[in-house]
């Protein structure tokens, strides 16, 4: 996977009403004032999804990178669901126990050759029969995953603290008999809370109650312990719609696939006055569309047309102004010849001969194997100005 070699992010969002609000978020994640949680997720655990309707099922999966896989849940309190990136190598819905559908999804999934166990679960209410025995189910099941080789993902809504740290009020309310089998699963498993393993005693609390008098961190994340020291970042982020927090796990996995490298405006650049002019152009054009918009997408969208603009400027206009075997045309007053005109994004070539276009394809196919950029032929034209026999 193109983020997952290096990054695994995974967010565990409990209490949406329903999925169908999620999936406006997932689709809309520029405009919405919750796109940081959604931001560069490779996963994304939900739970209290419902019953996932087939439409809303297509319409996420045609709309956005994900693809989408339910516990199929049989009514609205219950059934959880998890979104993976569509570039995810040999994906597989694993059968679980009849008497865990609808509360668990367990989905196996390689990155560079390494397997992954992924569990996202919604416990019963705390300290009650159904959460007992789900949690006895749970812990039978667990023995059934390879824990040795593979790297297990358990993530979700488990209604139940086992450190008081986690709770506002410092209580416990979970039963002992359920907290050890909880703690079972857990040994089982060979996995180590994600959050505690970064923060050994930050109270940050992911539910609270309708008049704060009682809040716990029961949304967790947990992870192969061998694997733990790769973890980069954890963190809650409030939810709009939801009395829970969603909570981001980013790990730093695999091998990094050296790349392009980070993006650095060359501040010589400034100096040159084609480019600030080309810049304040596009800058006042780009001005107008501020009310059309998002204000957080307008401006993320012209800081990457400004790299875009510059990526291209430089060294790509240099090579075609430079290049003895691309004439241009002379003009009036002007020393240097004129091979292109810019303006934005936009890029015109002038060309006198037909030798010009074969070298100035060449710049565009260097360049593009360097910077990954192409040619946009649907918005690509060529104007035949005059007439000349030979062409």
């Amino acid at each position: 996977m193109e983020d997952l070699t290096e990054i695994l992010g995974t967010i565990s969002e409990s209490d949406p009403e329903n999925i169908d609000k999620e999936e406006q978020q997932i689709k809309n994640k520029g405009s919405d004032a919750n796109y940081g949680a959604y931001q560069d997720a490779n996963i994304i655990c939900l739970q209290e999804t419902g019953v996932l309707k087939k439409l809303t099922q297509i319409d996420i999966e045609a709309t956005t990178n994900y693809k989408i896989y339910s516990s199929d849940g049989e009514n609205k309190a219950r059934d959880v669901s998890l979104l993976i990136s569509k570039d995810a190598k040999e994906i597989i819905k694993k059968q679980v126990p009849a008497t865990l559908k609808g509360n668990c999804i367990h989905l196996e999934f390689k990155i560079e050759n390494k397997k992954y166990q992924l569990l996202n679960i919604y416990s019963p209410e705390n300290n009650t029969r159904p959460q007992t025995e789900f949690y006895e189910q749970l812990d039978k099941y667990a023995e059934l995953i390879n824990v040795k080789t593979d790297v297990v993902i358990f993530g979700g809504d488990f209604n139940l603290i086992t450190s008081e740290r986690d709770s506002k009020t410092g209580k416990i309310k979970t039963g002992r008999r359920i907290i050890d089998i909880f703690n079972s699963i857990i040994s089982k498993l060979n996995i180590k809370d994600t959050y505690r393993y970064r923060n050994k005693n930050t109270r940050v609390y992911s539910w609270t109650n309708f008049d704060n008098s009682s809040a716990t961190r029961i949304d967790r994340i947990y992870l192969s312990k061998h694997i733990c020291n790769k973890i980069k970042e954890t963190s809650c982020i409030p939810f709009a719609r939801s009395d829970h927090k969603c909570y981001k796990l980013r790990i730093l996995i695999g091998y990094i696939k050296w790349g392009t490298g980070f993006w650095k405006l060359n501040e010589s650049l400034l100096q040159q006055k084609k480019y600030t002019e080309l810049i304040r152009n596009f800058w006042k054009s780009w001005g107008k569309e501020k009310l059309k918009m998002n204000i957080l997408d307008w401006w993320e969208k012209g800081k990457k047309s400004i790299k875009d603009i510059t990526i291209n400027y430089e060294p790509l206009a240099s090579n075609i102004r430079n290049s003895k075997d691309i004439k241009g045309i002379n003009l009036p007053n002007r020393k240097e010849k004129c091979a292109l005109f810019q303006h934005a994004d936009d890029c015109s070539t002038i060309i006198t001969e037909i030798s010009d276009y074969d070298h100035l394809v060449k710049e565009f196919k260097r360049f593009g194997e360097v910077s990954g950029s192409k040619i946009n032929e649907s918005k690509t034209e060529i104007l035949e100005i005059g007439r000349n026999k030979n062409h």
